[in-house]
């Protein structure tokens, strides 16, 4: 699993191993599938952009409202399909508030791209460089590797914690 796409390594935690590439496919399928934002959330983002709210904050009201237009479960389990749509939907959030907060518009994601690119795409509206998205892709890696160490501290604090120490902030990203 050290090499292993964002999807995969989800799968494998979620189901205990790497998915075969039916299940890959599927779950691609489904992630993409639960990737666009509600105009209420966009709106939502909006006003937390205006009001210069902390962005883990603004990600935290934003998550908190996704299960209000979960239209579909996965496999008729509603958690899974929750859980779906949080993990596809968050870099949705990331990316859009990061827009905002700068005056621009969000970025619809696009379903051609995994998710490590879709993520590069909204926040630039370019089709991204593989190497940024393998840049990407490793510092992800990193953020797991602190996790692992910053066991017990409240999930908030140690993403905090990770953004500052290995990207200088948010605003980095």
């Amino acid at each position: 699993a050290a090499r292993a796409t964002f999807e995969e390594t989800t799968w494998l935690l979620w189901n205990g191993a790497l998915p075969t590439a039916r299940e890959l496919e599927s779950f691609r399928v489904t992630l993409v599938a639960a990737r666009t934002l509600s105009p209420a959330i966009i709106t939502l983002l909006r006003d937390c952009a205006r009001k210069a709210i902390d962005p883990m904050d603004a990600l935290r009201i934003a998550v908190g409202t996704i299960s209000l237009d979960v239209a579909a479960a996965v496999g008729g389990n509603a958690d899974a399909g929750a859980a779906a749509a949080i993990v596809a939907r968050c870099p949705t959030i990331v990316a859009a508030f990061w827009r905002l907060r700068r005056g621009l518009e969000p970025i619809a994601p696009r379903s051609d791209l995994d998710h490590a690119a879709n993520f590069l795409y909204m926040l630039t509206g370019d089709a991204p460089d593989p190497g940024r998205v393998r840049d990407a892709r490793s510092r992800r890696d990193l953020q797991t590797t602190d996790a692992g160490r910053l066991k017990g501290m409240p999930g908030p604090l140690i993403t905090q914690y990770q953004l500052r120490m290995r990207f200088g902030g948010v605003d980095n990203m």
